[in-house]
């Protein structure tokens, strides 16, 4: 009888394990089975804390349902499950919560309320709603890290097209860059005024034709403005032209990431400041609580 007050199995020494169906300890090692009966109600209730302290929640969960076939309304057999549910070890994990990754069974929390006799109803209902606080803390937190990744990832993209936008800008001596739309510019205007030295030299060309006779020396100038004027113009919109399209592009392309980064940031911000002000409401609340739970609870 000892040995099965210690959760031994008699027969190869081995842990016990609870059949709840069954309503009976059976050994997982070589298949010897106990009824509840060996078992006293504070031994269920060290059971279940023994469970909980070494993480196994579910089966804490399972000694504690034990109890309250047999007292529904029984407290510590709640309030274990609540633990269970909230996988922690004991009232002192709630001080330590940093709510990164924390979750919760909600129903058997609200189990716990419904269950709750009327003088321990308040004590439930704020270990819920604690509970769901820290939940909707850990939720922020996953939030928050989504949000700082997609930051990441599109801030990533936006450099790779500033640097690509870099390469169609042009470089002069002092290692200065250009935009490319001004050089295209530039070139305008001075083919333009080749073009039209080109159009006034034919022009004179014509007009003095009838009075010299010899304007060979013209005819050479007109020559040289015109294949000047040619070769600017196939530089400008056979070279400098599709650059300063890919530019303008690159820069369209730009302001899409760069608006929704800054909503990102604007988001991430929010978010921070609404996680500081509830962290620090949530673990006021969580200390009022275990200094509450010590009151109630005596070992």
């Amino acid at each position: 009888m000892g040995e099965i007050r210690s959760h031994k199995c008699p027969s190869c020494g081995g842990n016990l394990s609870i059949n709840i169906e069954k309503q009976m300890y059976y050994c997982p090692f070589c298949g010897s089975t106990y009824d509840y009966e060996y078992f006293r109600e504070e031994q269920m209730h060290e059971l279940g804390e023994t469970y909980l302290s070494r993480g196994e929640f579910s089966a804490a969960i399972d000694a504690y349902k034990y109890l309250l076939q047999k007292d529904p309304h029984n407290f510590l057999a709640l309030r274990g499950t609540v633990l269970a549910s909230a996988r922690m070890n004991s009232m002192n994990d709630i001080l330590k919560t940093d709510f990164r990754g924390f979750t919760y069974n909600s129903k058997l929390a609200e189990s716990a309320v419904e269950s709750s006799s009327a003088e321990d109803k308040n004590y439930f209902v704020e270990f819920a709603r604690i509970l769901r606080e820290m939940h909707e803390l850990s939720k922020l937190h996953k939030e928050r890290k989504s949000l700082a990744d997609e930051k990441k990832r599109k801030n990533t993209r936006f450099d790779m097209t500033v640097a690509d936008l870099g390469e169609n800008h042009f470089a002069d001596a002092k290692g200065n860059y250009h935009d490319p739309s001004v050089t295209f510019i530039f070139l305008c205007v001075v083919t333009g005024i080749f073009a039209l030295s080109t159009i006034f030299t034919i022009l004179y060309i014509i007009l003095e034709a009838n009075y010299v006779g010899d304007v060979s020396a013209m005819i050479i100038l007109a020559i040289i403005f015109a294949l000047i004027t040619g070769g600017l113009a196939w530089v400008t919109f056979r070279i400098i032209y599709p650059i300063v399209q890919s530019d303008q592009a690159l820069k369209e392309k730009l302001n899409k990431p760069s608006v929704e980064v800054g909503e990102i940031t604007r988001k991430l911000e929010e978010i921070e400041k609404d996680i500081h002000t509830r962290e620090s409401q949530v673990k006021r609340d969580c200390l009022l609580f275990f200094k509450e739970d010590k009151k109630r609870v005596q070992f």
